[in-house]
């Protein structure tokens, strides 16, 4: 029962902010991600991940993450993106983003995973005029998102390798700074995924309903979403152990 309502608090914002909203547009997307940890230290690890949803965006982010704990894991880094529009075919608005953020993870009874997220983005992007891009012209604003996971073992009484798993997800992302003027909420996330644990990599995929806000007030956009996801730990220290961190694949979310 405790599973059960924590799974409809996580999905329940995205479902009301349907509802509420006018001119909305539906739409199809796909969206390919591979998220990988590089371990270098008891402490530290490297990040890196690659995501590509096409007419939409590809970004490539990374950073070195220090473990404060095997609970808590805060990482910075710099994101670059390729956004819609679209000139010649290819994805052209371009964004460099400095970013943050702290996971925490722990265990909700005998054998669910919660994680949440806090992050934080600053987006220095081309400025697009009636749809044209501005190649000199560039807008700088602060962008929080915090998301909250549920992971729990579809087989079992845990958590652990070679084991199926069922999550679900939610994130909600808020715009801030003085160019933002109406828009200060930019966007919510939902997910549900179906994943399969190796001891050092997580395949995952599912449908997501991205609630994306539009240029102007009352457009809004549903990206239903086809979701392919790929975790991969990779373990450079000299004195490796046979077990992988605690909860090492557990956190990592796009």
């Amino acid at each position: 029962m405790k599973i059960l309502k924590v799974l409809f608090l996580m999905l329940q914002s995205g479902i009301l902010l349907s509802q509420i909203t006018k001119n909305v547009r539906n739409e199809p997307a796909i969206w390919g991600g591979y998220i990988s940890s590089i371990k270098v230290s008891d402490r530290i690890s490297v990040w890196n991940d690659l995501h590509y949803v096409p007419e939409s965006f590809f970004i490539y982010r990374t950073g070195l993450s220090w473990h404060f704990t095997p609970q808590v894991v805060g990482t910075a880094g710099y994101a670059f993106l390729n956004a819609a529009p679209r000139v010649d075919g290819l994805l052209a608005r371009s964004e460099h983003r400095p970013w943050g953020q702290l996971v925490f993870n722990f265990k909700i009874g005998e054998a669910a995973q919660f994680n949440h997220r806090i992050r934080y983005d600053y987006r220095i992007r081309q400025s697009v005029f009636a749809g044209e891009i501005h190649n000199h012209s560039w807008t700088a604003y602060h962008r929080l998102r915090f998301m909250s996971s549920l992971r729990f073992p579809l087989v079992g009484r845990s958590l652990g390798d070679y084991k199926p798993f069922f999550s679900v997800n939610n994130e909600i992302l808020f715009n801030f700074g003085k160019n933002i003027v109406w828009n200060y909420f930019d966007q919510n996330r939902s997910w549900i995924n179906l994943g399969y644990q190796l001891p050092y990599a997580t395949v995952q995929f599912g449908y997501m309903l991205r609630w994306v806000q539009g240029q102007t007030p009352g457009d809004v956009t549903n990206y239903h979403t086809a979701l392919l996801w790929i975790t991969h730990v990779i373990d450079t220290r000299k004195a490796k152990t046979d077990k992988k961190p605690e909860n090492e694949l557990l956190h990592r979310e796009p």
